[in-house]
């Protein structure tokens, strides 16, 4: 058989081995999407010492790269063999959860966290998300695997270029496929979220959507696809869920997450210009490189930010540059 195993879960950031195991496949059957695989834990179960080594291999090549790893595997005659390995792709809440357990872990510095951490990725974890009693009440129009976490509506299409005519005309396109295919990564980028009828979490839809950042669910089942073309829908990649409708969302400051928070005070002490929510301190209404930029070469060293976080991200990397 074969799988993919990553060493930490790269859509939640949870500190656990996450992956997918196909008893008799190929490793291309893994990542295609096409056919139905097992969660690691049945290789686990199947062959519990095949998982043992496994999981060793995956704990010293993260301590030697000090990253989470991707590692493409296969098994043959009960013997294990690691085919390539390279860092997880991850979402914008695993990159921030991540980053901060491997610096608890002593793997990498503050400024390798802060590195690790991107402005985007901030963005993306401060997007609006769903209250429960929203998600409860709207139809549940599919159910599937999360594999980026995120909430994002639209119009569901199902031909590539039909969406991107749509995102071009400004419609918000959520783009629902079968399964996802490389030539399909243009209509990945123009849509707020991908939902597939079949594939599982290592698949090419999600291993590409957590790359690009958009919100994802995968293997809703056979016959989505048709059922769901031209309705509104909002998508669910915290839960996997697809429900009806255009639904009301609730907005998020960095304040609210206790991970944005840490790497606030982090960043507080090596940022060269430290941003804060409140003070008598001049105002940067603008967080943007060229506007941080601007303010460190006026001689700044503290402002007032609504994102003090993204601020400060932003100068470390005009520092860097």
């Amino acid at each position: 058989g074969a799988g993919v195993l990553c060493s930490r879960n790269p859509i939640t950031g949870a500190n656990e081995p996450f992956g997918e195991w196909l008893p008799g496949g190929q490793g291309d059957d893994v990542v295609s999407g096409l056919v139905n695989v097992e969660s690691i834990t049945a290789l686990r179960e199947q062959l519990p010492a095949v998982y043992d080594q496994l999981m060793e291999a995956a704990h010293r090549l993260e301590r030697l790269a000090a990253d989470v790893q991707e590692i493409e595997f296969t098994v043959e005659d009960g013997k294990l063999w690691l085919l390539q390995m390279r860092s997880a792709e991850r979402s914008a809440q695993a990159a921030v959860r991540l980053a901060l357990q491997l610096r608890r872990e002593s793997l990498i510095d503050d400024d390798e966290t802060l590195h690790r951490v991107t402005p985007a990725h901030v963005e993306a974890v401060l997007r609006p998300a769903l209250q429960p009693e929203i998600r409860l009440a709207a139809q549940l129009l599919a159910k599937g695997l999360p594999a980026c976490p995120g909430v994002a509506t639209g119009i569901a299409y199902t031909d590539v270029d039909a969406a991107l005519d749509a995102a071009e005309q400004g419609e918000h396109v959520i783009l629902v496929r079968d399964h996802t295919r490389p030539e399909d990564v243009l209509g990945m980028l123009a849509a707020q979220g991908i939902v597939t009828e079949v594939g599982g979490a290592t698949s090419h839809a999600a291993v590409v959507s957590r790359e690009l950042g958009r919100v994802a669910v995968v293997g809703c089942g056979h016959g989505v696809a048709a059922a769901l073309s031209g309705k509104q829908i909002t998508i669910d990649g915290y839960e996997g869920e697809v429900r009806e409708g255009d639904l009301t969302l609730s907005a998020w400051s960095e304040n609210d997450t206790p991970e944005l928070c840490e790497l606030t005070d982090i960043a507080l002490r090596i940022s060269p210009l430290r941003a804060h929510r409140t003070g008598d301190y001049p105002r940067l209404d603008d967080c943007s490189e060229a506007a941080v930029d601007a303010a460190m070469t006026a001689g700044h060293a503290d402002i007032v930010s609504a994102t003090p976080l993204i601020t400060m991200l932003n100068a470390l990397r005009v520092r860097a540059s």
